[in-house]
């Protein structure tokens, strides 16, 4: 029988770290709807406005495993807060971004906190999760990865509807 001490830590763990893979794949859909409301707004040409979505996955990319690395030298939950810190503070700030520079800016800021946090978060789960309840967690956080890239579209799109593209 397992304490209700290791069960809320599990439960917290797998809810912070469900969110937060949620979010990241999130808001590549969602940004890739909101793409023509963006380039009204900024009178952009299509190469310069691309960089928009390419940013952010071009910093994911380029930051992910040393990510994972500086998660094994100083601490996963470290690594993951700190990702988790810069990905939304620049989440809220490219709501009010003047120029599209400062928007792609934003966004790689953006795919580098998530890179951090996306690197740690596995290795956190199974940390905190014994081998038998392991698979279980996983799939669940892998679930929210998908189910994040599902409704970022749908999401998005609504989003950019009521509230403009500064609402994604």
């Amino acid at each position: 029988m397992q304490s209700n001490d290791t069960q809320t830590l599990k439960n917290s763990t797998l809810w912070a770290i469900s969110l937060s893979v949620f979010m990241f794949p999130f808001m590549i859909s969602a940004v890739n709807i909101a793409l023509p409301a963006i380039q009204a707004d900024f009178s952009v040409d299509a190469v310069l406005l691309s960089w928009t979505a390419t940013a952010y996955l071009l910093a994911s990319g380029v930051v992910l495993v040393p990510a994972g690395k500086l998660g094994d030298s100083y601490g996963r939950k470290r690594i993951f807060t700190i990702g988790i810190a810069i990905f939304t503070v620049f989440t809220v700030g490219t709501a009010f971004v003047p120029s599209i520079y400062w928007l792609i800016v934003f966004r790689i800021l953006q795919g580098v906190g998530a890179a951090m946090s996306m690197a740690t978060s596995m290795a956190i789960i199974s940390d905190v999760f014994p081998v038998k309840e392991r698979g279980k967690a996983m799939g669940v956080v892998v679930a929210c990865v998908y189910i994040g890239y599902s409704f970022g579209p749908f999401a998005g799109g609504w989003l950019t509807s009521f509230l403009g593209w500064r609402g994604v």
